[in-house]
């Protein structure tokens, strides 16, 4: 087996004057919705992205606990808050005021009943193809939440003929306030499929759908272009060669599945790109080159704007902000520290102690600068302890001295400074293994900490270390171990990374590109894929720029697990 993981994984006393500085909540804004649940009378709150239980609850001045006890279903004790959840708040009165600015928010009572047992008053919507949630919702004079709430979902995204579930008697608007009522006030409506449409409804809705099978029709022949520098006429790329037999097996399985790729295959050796502007025209997709300088070479080729997809390098990011066609696959070392606090915000409970670690007047790498604004952005309650290497050495009392008392002690490593984090970990160990281990240390870093040679592993597993990477393979999966299988008899070798992340861009891709044809990349932010050791989830910044990550959890066992 290559071994390359390292590239792949790139994104990815008390010291003298500590810096101890609390960061309070950020304020959130009071929901106008009020819904009444068994006799009871809720705020309806949608948990929006950086928004933790602590900044919730005294926002709405209630306890943690209250909103525990309003929302059993959701088992936020254990699994904490995701976002786009639908929370209830218990109504207090003298609730304080919290928005944005600082100015009171006048709350406004809405007819909205909760899903429930004895809840029945809905109608039916099929999702069509042009339609999201917002326009759904606008259309009913419901709000999306509702709609959320009324079918389990987690995401408001939809899918073309999906099933919705629509709550009636929801109407509201912006200036005037509504009565609550209760579930037995509301009369049924008719349902959509009964609902008889106007003439003008019907020809637009079939003038709609053959514009979707038009502009989005699947397509069972897919033409692709690889370009690689595989050097081949000299000495050969092993890794780039082992990324191109990933594409090759990725083209197999896509064979089995009905779908025809008509793959061409380029050596850009010494920077040349050995494919014409007119002949990029004449592909779906492109994957490739790799640098960011060869990528540049292929975009200014491809007047065409046919999408190139930028397989291996993080930093290619930067194009994709200036180039529409560029997809960016491997997600970003920012992305990744951007994630890790979102992770935090769900694992944190109350009486949990967070402590944010940053080393002493070093020059902070992106990815460290990331972490430390998203931390700072996030509304969580946390101490930070600024110290240098050569202070490491009593920095464990003073971590002992903020740590929980019968909570989850959860630090925070803001440095990829190999001597910083390992003096970091180190000490997380000490803690973790002290007085029986009645400290409950849980370390969250940035990816580079897997790859430091002067950590023992056997540190991250007793400091139960999270981290947030752009790769990872979980060998257990039995779609890795059918591709092992696959692998090794088609080229009787062992797969690399390189060989996973050549067939997870060349799979993901071509079969977007079959279902959608040749406008593909135009569906791109309404698709979440998942390969074997890459997630997709696309976010447009004139490209496309892949924000997902995969979550790992060092266990006290030694396991590593992949949560996500």
């Amino acid at each position: 087996m290559i071994s390359m993981a390292a590239f792949l994984l790139l994104g990815a006393g008390m010291p003298a004057r500590a810096q101890d500085t609390e960061y309070k909540a950020t304020p959130v804004t009071i929901s106008r919705d009020r819904v009444r649940n068994n006799g009871k009378l809720y705020y309806s709150h949608v948990v929006l992205e950086k928004q933790t239980l602590f900044s919730i609850a005294k926002a709405y001045g209630v306890s943690i606990q209250d909103i525990y006890d309003s929302n059993p279903t959701l088992k936020l004790e254990t699994e904490g808050l995701k976002t786009y959840q639908i929370l209830l708040i218990p109504v207090v009165e003298n609730l304080p005021a919290a928005t944005g600015s600082g100015t009171p928010t006048a709350v406004t009572e809405r007819t909205e009943a909760v899903p429930s047992a004895q809840s029945g008053s809905y109608i039916t919507h099929t999702v069509k193809w042009y339609e999201d949630l917002g326009s759904i919702a606008k259309k009913y004079n419901v709000s999306k939440e509702a709609i959320m709430r009324a079918n389990g979902m987690t995401s408001p995204t939809v899918t073309r003929r999906q099933k919705l579930r629509i709550p009636t008697g929801t109407t509201e608007t912006a200036e005037e306030e509504m009565p609550v009522v209760t579930i037995a006030e509301q009369e049924p409506e008719e349902t959509e499929e009964e609902r008889p449409k106007g003439i003008l409804e019907t020809l637009g809705e079939a003038i709609t759908e053959k514009a979707e099978e038009f502009l989005y029709t699947g397509k069972k022949d897919v033409s692709a272009a690889l370009i690689m520098p595989f050097n081949a006429q000299k000495s050969p790329s092993e890794n780039n060669l082992e990324f191109y037999s990933g594409v090759l097996l990725a083209a197999y399985d896509l064979k089995s599945e009905g779908i025809n790729v008509d793959l061409s295959v380029y050596d850009a050796v010494g920077g040349n790109i050995p494919v014409t502007s007119d002949k990029f025209g004449d592909f779906d997709l492109v994957i490739g080159p790799v640098s960011t300088t060869d990528l540049t070479s292929a975009l200014r080729l491809s007047p065409s704007g046919t999408p190139i997809i930028s397989p291996l390098e993080p930093k290619a990011i930067d194009l994709a902000r200036v180039y529409g066609n560029l997809i960016q696959a491997p997600s970003s070392a920012e992305s990744q520290s951007e994630d890790l606090v979102k992770w935090l915000a769900q694992d944190y409970r109350n009486g949990d102690k967070i402590i944010l670690l940053t080393e002493k007047n070093a020059t902070l790498t992106s990815a460290a600068s990331t972490l430390i604004s998203s931390m700072q952005s996030s509304g969580l309650p946390y101490t930070t302890l600024n110290y240098g290497v050569l202070e490491g050495r009593n920095i464990s009392s003073s971590i002992e001295r903020e740590a929980s008392n019968g909570g989850a002690t959860r630090l925070v490593v803001a440095s990829e400074s190999e001597a910083f984090v390992s003096d970091v970990v180190r000490n997380a160990n000490i803690l973790s293994l002290r007085n029986n281990r009645s400290i409950d240390i849980v370390l969250y870093g940035l990816s580079k900490v897997r790859s430091f040679d002067t950590i023992e592993l056997e540190y991250l597993h007793n400091t139960k270390l999270h981290v947030a990477i752009s790769y990872y393979i979980d060998y257990d999966s039995p779609a890795v171990q059918k591709f092992l299988l696959a692998y090794r008899a088609l080229f009787n070798a062992e797969p690399g990374p390189f060989a996973f992340q050549g067939y997870d861009t060349a799979y993901n891709f071509i079969k977007m590109c079959s279902k959608y044809g040749k406008r593909w990349p135009d569906k791109l932010d309404d698709e979440q894929m998942r390969g074997l050791q890459s997630n997709f989830m696309f976010e447009r910044r004139g490209g496309h720029i892949n924000k997902a990550v995969r979550r790992v959890v060092y266990g006290p066992d030694f396991s590593i697990t992949l949560v996500n």
